[in-house]
């Protein structure tokens, strides 16, 4: 997805695969918002009900 994609979602309720843990988890959550952590992309990370995620362990679905 693009960065757009993702601010698009901001206030929509999401679901996704938590991936911090062994066992992968269906959640499901308010979309709060993003921050860039560097110059590079893939270093995003995701806000859902006040929880941060970082964009290799998560998943939208």
């Amino acid at each position: 997805m693009a960065i757009q994609d993702y601010i698009n979602l901001i206030g929509s309720k999401v679901t996704f695969l938590d991936k911090t843990e062994r066992k992968h988890v269906k959640r499901e959550g308010v979309f709060q918002g993003i921050a860039l952590v560097s110059k590079d992309l893939r270093d995003l990370e995701f806000f859902v009900d006040d929880i941060t995620y970082e964009l290799s362990k998560i998943e939208f679905i």
